[in-house]
């Protein structure tokens, strides 16, 4: 039976891509949910699982790449080459709403950086006046590190006019040394 019903879904598929489907067909089969490619079969699953690990395991950060679907699934490696997916346009609209929906952040990098920058702020805040050390902490980040990193970017001249920007507005940087 099992053999069948795998022998149905690949004839209709190949009748599907071969455009000899009838019309009618299609249209009940996509209302039943019908996967018409084994990549958008794999993807689907894969984003259920996605969904499923970002409501239970990590609800509040970005999935880890070593991260797996019940020990064998690798996906954090699956969300890795969603992003670059994204980058290079080759996810559908579709994909990407449902994606960002989940919380998926495309550019790892500068959420780090924004999370980083919110934690200064909020301890110039809550701190007026007190220097940031090395070893100043803010939300569980090493502020004084990442300010003195940031410093660094300046002075080679690779940080962006925006970064910079908002680095000059968080006010105490300048009164690090």
């Amino acid at each position: 039976a099992l053999f069948d019903a795998l022998m149905w879904v690949m004839k209709t598929r190949n009748a599907y891509w071969s455009q000899v489907l009838p019309a009618e067909k299609i249209e009940k089969l996509n209302a039943a949910g019908f996967v018409w490619s084994e990549r958008e079969e794999e993807w689907e699953a894969m984003y259920l699982w996605y969904k499923e690990l970002k409501s239970t395991e990590f609800p509040n950060v970005q999935v880890p790449i070593k991260a797996t679907y019940k020990g064998h699934y690798p996906i954090g490696r699956w969300v890795s080459i969603q992003r670059t997916a994204y980058n290079k346009g080759e996810l559908t609209p579709h994909q990407i709403n449902r994606l960002e929906k989940e919380g998926m952040v495309w550019d790892v990098y500068e959420e780090q950086w924004q999370k980083a920058y919110r934690a200064l702020i909020a301890y110039t805040k809550e701190n007026p006046g007190k220097p940031i050390s090395e070893n100043t902490k803010s939300q569980n980040i090493s502020i004084g590190k990442w300010v003195s990193a940031q410093k660094l970017a300046i002075k080679r001249g690779t940080l962006s006019d925006a970064r910079m920007q908002s680095i000059w507005e968080a006010e105490k940087i300048t009164s690090m040394d």
